[in-house]
């Protein structure tokens, strides 16, 4: 029972916070890199976006950023809980585009009042994916808040 806990909690983790990931690094309104001003947006950028920075490692995550992160994801997941919630009788197009905007905002700024950073954040969950270390530090922790 408590390994099916735990996988679950695993999948919801990284299906809840890569969410954020795609959500990208930048503040909401924020121009795409290497976006021209005055470049119509959803045009490609002039030169090539830079490739992500590598995924955090378990000897890299001091004891004070899991705790933000722990505390970060925390909030994110309320969030992301309400934004469900919200969307369940949405029909609108528009409408859901907007609640899902302004959940990407709650999220990015949850996770910035975490004292992470939105990069910082996906780093430790990309991490997590590819370090059993760190997912099994991460794991631990949760279960640690939860009491």
């Amino acid at each position: 029972m408590k390994n099916s806990i735990t996988s679950t909690r695993t999948a919801l983790l990284a299906a809840g916070v890569l969410s954020l990931a795609a959500f990208g690094v930048g503040t909401a309104g924020a121009q795409a890199p290497g976006a021209q001003p005055g470049q119509p947006p959803g045009q490609p950028p002039a030169q090539a976006q830079p490739a992500m920075p590598p995924p955090a490692t378990s000897n890299k995550v001091d004891e004070m950023t899991l705790a933000n992160f722990v505390d970060a994801y925390e909030d994110v997941m309320e969030i992301q809980k309400g934004l469900m919630e919200d969307m369940s009788d949405v029909t609108d197009r528009d409408e859901a585009n907007a609640l899902q905007q302004e959940a990407r905002s709650e999220m990015m700024s949850a996770v910035e009042s975490n004292d992470l950073s939105v990069d910082q954040f996906n780093q430790i969950v990309r991490g997590m994916q590819q370090d059993p270390k760190l997912n099994e530090r991460v794991q631990s922790a949760l279960n640690l808040s939860e009491r």
